[in-house]
């Protein structure tokens, strides 16, 4: 039911936008459903309880409507805002380029009535020629809409991820498997995915297809059961002992290192119907290390399942200690209510204590950006008047002053010298003229890379997962740039960008380029979206030594803030 109530918040609080209602009570709904996914919050439980109230961000109305949909299975609230709202604006306000105003207009005022028929208007012509468009905004939708076409039935990965920690803890309480795992894609680690798939030994077959029926509309045979959690089609794989880790490994490898793997495999054993035989004899493979050791081969974790040269490596003992979560020390680029954050520095510094961080790097936006409540230089130096006082109380933790200075169209920062000079780091950031061509966008950011004061160049590409491209830049130039200038990259691990691509972090790497995974966190919550950009790490090949955030406050300062 938690699911449920995620997305019917989130839902209210875009048909409120299309309604015209006020920011504040729109943005109430979609922070509620935030607060209750990443807190795991259990409404049901609360209101059975009585304990709606407790909640901080979730008021007496709302509290309210959670009741009687808890109790009801209804919501009369999101029944009415459903029927007021048509299907049609609702799309049509998902594309970019369009948004909730000039979809309403669309509909109400031009009679569109469906994503396809504004699709045809912008390639016919008819749609540039009204209010609020043009010919640049129509090719802007139409390239929206091949976009959402692409994206369509697949995931970001912490969407998956939290749905895939609420199956496995569901699996487990029913009693009913011996052993569960996650599989495929998510145990990879992916980016983006499209299904998310489970590995368990069953304790009783018929009483897990039950408690499964009881939530989900399941269908089955002898060795999977398959149904969709919040659209997100979903597969458990059953297994037994001796075939578990190998069902495991298979269904998380991607199928180059399948194949590679398994020609090594076939000179010496036989795979029959899921399970490996060396002769006549049937292996017992109940895990994955199993596997590997059968193989006389080092164990490769699933995020580098990805190429054939894994496989090679793994023969000959030739992989590196990767990143670990316990490696990292300094918590860099975080935001605060100094420009568009939702807690104080001194909240995020002691979350980021209480995470195991030692030092803590707060990079608010910049003065051109005005849309953030970016830093005039007056609040610039003030700021740094709070931080100074922060650090003389002594909280455990060391505060740095930082910025994410906008990189302006010419590749300069946002700053004259005289205000830069006073940073501890700059994180160098694109966030506006998207649209420039690719040899301009790779001078600009080049320009900002070769900048004495620029420490880390912050998400490289811009993109925005399932919603927005990246800019056109050529990021090898980018990379060998910054490897000349000793500058840092950002993996920025808010799981909408993951940018850097943890397809270039291998380039970066071999051309000497020291990586800064941060979360860009906007709020508490936040700080744990490391964890994703340590995911990225891994599968880049990255060790601690790679990574500068895992080195000591003391050795962090003396090489990383003097270029």
């Amino acid at each position: 039911m938690r699911n449920e109530i995620t997305l019917i918040l989130k839902e209210i609080a875009e048909l409120l936008e299309l309604k015209g209602e006020n920011h504040f009570k729109t943005r109430a709904y979609s922070n509620a459903a935030s607060l209750i996914s990443d807190e795991n919050i259990d409404i049901e439980k609360h209101v059975k309880e009585g304990t709606l109230r407790e909640i901080n961000g979730i008021g007496p109305a709302l509290q309210e409507k959670l009741t009687q949909f808890v109790e009801t299975g209804k919501m009369d609230y999101y029944e009415k805002l459903k029927a007021e709202i048509p299907e049609a604006m609702i799309q049509i306000s998902k594309i970019k380029g369009v948004g909730a105003k000039k979809a309403k207009a669309l509909v109400e005022k031009h009679n569109v009535k469906s994503v396809d028929e504004l699709e045809e208007m912008a390639r016919n012509g008819k749609l540039e020629a009204l209010k609020g468009f043009g010919a640049k905004s129509a090719q802007q939708v139409i390239e929206s809409i091949n976009e959402n076409k692409q994206y369509e039935n697949k995931f970001r990965l912490d969407t998956a991820y939290k749905a895939g920690k609420n199956i496995l803890e569901f699996l487990k309480e029913t009693g009913a498997v011996k052993k569960a795992s996650s599989a495929g894609q998510l145990r990879r680690w992916l980016e983006i995915i499209d299904n998310i798939d489970f590995v368990v030994i069953p304790n009783d077959l018929d009483l897990l297809k039950s408690e499964l029926e009881k939530e989900f509309k399941i269908e089955d045979n002898d060795s999977t059961i398959t149904f969709d959690y919040n659209k997100i089609p979903v597969t458990i794989h059953v297994a037994d002992d001796d075939n578990f880790g190998l069902i495991s490994h298979n269904l998380s490898s991607s199928g180059q290192y399948l194949d590679a793997f398994n020609a090594i495999t076939k000179n010496s054993f036989q795979l029959k119907d899921n399970y490996l035989y060396d002769g006549e004899k049937k292996l017992n493979i109940s895990s994955e290390q199993m596997l590997y050791k059968q193989m006389t081969m080092q164990y490769v974790e699933p995020e580098n399942r990805e190429d054939a040269q894994a496989v090679q490596y793994a023969t000959i003992s030739g992989l590196p200690e990767l990143i670990h979560d316990k490696d990292m020390k300094g918590m860099l680029h975080c935001h605060s209510t100094w420009s568009d954050g939702l807690n104080s520095i001194e909240e995020m510094a002691l979350e980021s204590k209480k995470l195991g961080y030692s030092y803590f790097a707060i990079c608010d936006h910049s003065k051109t950006a005005v849309y953030a409540n970016g830093l005039s230089e007056e609040r610039v130096l003030a700021q740094h008047r709070e931080i100074d006082e922060l650090n003389s109380r002594d909280l455990g933790i060391k505060i740095l002053k930082g910025i994410e200075s906008d990189i302006l169209n010419d590749g300069s920062l946002d700053y004259d010298e005289e205000i830069l000079k006073k940073f501890d780091l700059v994180v160098a950031s694109v966030h506006s003229n998207f649209t420039m061509s690719k040899s301009d966008m790779t001078d600009r950011v080049i320009r900002a890379v070769m900048s004495p004061y620029t420490t880390i160049l912050g998400h490289p590409t811009g993109r925005l997962l399932l919603k927005r491209k990246g800019y056109e830049i050529d990021q090898h130039a980018v990379i060998d740039a910054a490897a000349e200038h000793k500058t840092i990259i950002e993996i920025n691990a808010n799981p909408h960008r993951l940018d850097l691509d943890w397809r270039l972090i291998g380039y970066a790497k071999q051309k000497g380029v020291k990586i800064a995974i941060n979360p860009d966190a906007h709020n508490l919550r936040g700080l744990q979206h490391v964890m994703y950009g340590i995911r990225m790490a891994r599968k880049g090949w990255l060790t601690h030594n790679d990574v500068v955030n895992t080195y000591s406050y003391t050795k962090f300062k003396m090489t990383c803030l003097s270029k």
